[in-house]
C-alpha cells in the first residue's frame, strides 16, 4: 500500500488559483462587462505585485465588483455549493454604494429647494407677503404632483419652470409645512 502512495508524490500539484476563491466567484458575475472584468483583474494583479496580501486583494476585488455592478442587489456571487457569498467587505461596499446614491439625491434635493427659495425671495421683493407666497408655493407643489400623476391642473402664477419638490419619502409632496417654510424663507 505504501508503494501506491509513493507513486502519487511524482504527480505535480495543480497551481494555486491566482486569487482567493471568493474573488474567483465574484469575478464571473453577469453584471460585469468583459472590459470591466479585465480592468479589475489587471488592477488586482498590480496590487498583488506590490505586496498586498491575498486576502486584501480578494477584499478589494469584491468591493470593486460590488461598486461597478452597483445597487444593493447588484452583487450576487455564489460558492461551489450554490450559497450566496456576502462577506463583510461586500456589505461595506454595498453601504458605500447606497451612501453615494443618497448623497447624489440630497444634492439634487438641495438644488431644487434653492431654486424654490430664490423664486420665493423674488416674489417677496415684488411686495407679495411671505404668507401669500407660501400658500401659492404649496399650491404649485400640489399642482406639479397632480400633473405628474396625469391630472389636468392650472399652475399658479410665478412658479412655472421650477423643479419638483418631494417630501421625506422622496415620492409625495412635502407634508411638513413648518419645515418647508423654514427651508424656503429662513
Amino acid at each position: 500500500m505504501s508503494d501506491d502512495l509513493e507513486d502519487f508524490d511524482d504527480i505535480p500539484r495543480p497551481p494555486d488559483p491566482e486569487f482567493d476563491p471568493v474573488a474567483g466567484f465574484a469575478l464571473p458575475i453577469p453584471g460585469l462587462s468583459d472590459e470591466q472584468r479585465e480592468r479589475i483583474i489587471g488592477e488586482a494583479r498590480n496590487l498583488a505585485a506590490r505586496g498586498l496580501t491575498r486576502e486584501a486583494v480578494c477584499n478589494w476585488i469584491c468591493r470593486e465588483v460590488a461598486l461597478v455592478v452597483g445597487g444593493p442587489n447588484g452583487f450576487d456571487a455564489y460558492d461551489e455549493q450554490g450559497n450566496i457569498i456576502d462577506p463583510p467587505y461586500v456589505a461595506a461596499a454595498r453601504k458605500e454604494i447606497t451612501s453615494r446614491a443618497g448623497r447624489k439625491r440630497q444634492i439634487a434635493r438641495n438644488g431644487s429647494v434653492e431654486a424654490w427659495r430664490q423664486r420665493c425671495r423674488e416674489l417677496t421683493t415684488r411686495g407679495i407677503s411671505k404668507k401669500t407666497v407660501f400658500k401659492r408655493a404649496l399650491f404649485a407643489i400640489q399642482v406639479m404632483h397632480q400633473r405628474a400623476a396625469g391630472e389636468v391642473a392650472i399652475f399658479p402664477e410665478g412658479f412655472d419652470g421650477l423643479p419638483m419638490l418631494y417630501g421625506r419619502d422622496g415620492k409625495s409632496p412635502p407634508k411638513d409645512t413648518k419645515r418647508l417654510w423654514a427651508r424656503l424663507f429662513d
